[in-house]
C-alpha cells in the first residue's frame, strides 16, 4: 500500500488535483470532499461550519481546519495493496505523515495564488484580506519546511495535466520503493 498526500495551501490545486485522479480512475480522496476532517472554533473546540458569506469580520480567523486522524488510520488500513491519494491541507498535518508513505507539496507563485483565490467558486476561504495575507505570508515558508520534512515538491501553477503526472511519477517511485 501507499498512501500519499497531496497538500499544499489554499489555491495551489489540491481539489484539483483531487477530482482529475478520480476521473483518471485512482482512489483518490479529499479533506473537504470526504469528511475527513471539519472547522472547530478554536476557543470552545466545538465544531463549526465554515461560515459561506465571506467577509473580514465574520470570525473565521477563530476557526481552525482539523483532520481526525482516526480517518487517516482507517484509510491506512483500508489501502492494503494499492496505491491511494489523500488530497487536502491542515495545519497540523504533520502529526499524521509518519501514516504516510509519500507527501507531495503543490507550490504556486504568488501572483498566481492570488489569482485563484480571488476566482474559485467551489470554496471561499481566502477570499477575505486577512486570509489572503495568511496565505500569502505562508507561501514565502511552506515550501521550505515540506522539502526539509522530506516531501517531494510540485510547481502547481503549469497545466494540471502536467501536475498529476508529476503527481502520479512521485507516487510510482514511492510505491517501487
Amino acid at each position: 500500500m501507499t498512501l500519499v498526500l497531496v497538500s499544499g495551501l489554499s489555491g495551489t490545486g489540491k481539489s484539483t488535483v483531487y477530482r482529475r485522479l478520480r476521473e483518471l480512475g485512482f482512489d483518490a480522496f479529499g479533506f473537504d470532499e470526504d469528511q475527513f476532517g471539519e472547522w472547530f472554533h478554536r476557543e470552545s473546540g466545538l465544531p463549526v461550519s465554515f461560515p459561506t458569506e465571506r467577509h473580514d469580520s465574520d470570525g473565521s480567523a477563530d476557526l481552525e481546519f482539523t483532520v481526525h486522524h482516526d480517518k487517516i488510520e482507517g484509510l491506512a488500513q483500508r489501502s492494503t495493496g494499492r496505491t491511494v491519494f489523500l488530497c487536502g491541507g491542515a495545519g497540523h498535518e504533520f502529526h499524521f505523515w509518519q501514516l504516510l508513505d509519500l507527501v507531495i507539496y503543490l507550490t504556486v507563485d504568488d501572483e498566481t495564488l492570488r489569482r485563484r483565490l480571488a476566482t474559485r467558486t467551489d470554496n471561499g476561504y481566502g477570499k477575505t484580506a486577512e486570509e489572503l495575507d495568511g496565505i500569502l505570508r505562508a507561501n514565502e515558508s511552506f515550501e521550505a519546511s515540506y522539502r526539509e520534512g522530506g516531501a517531494v515538491i510540485i510547481d502547481a501553477a503549469r497545466p494540471i495535466e502536467e501536475v498529476v503526472t508529476d503527481v502520479l511519477n512521485a507516487a510510482a517511485v514511492a510505491s517501487a520503493s
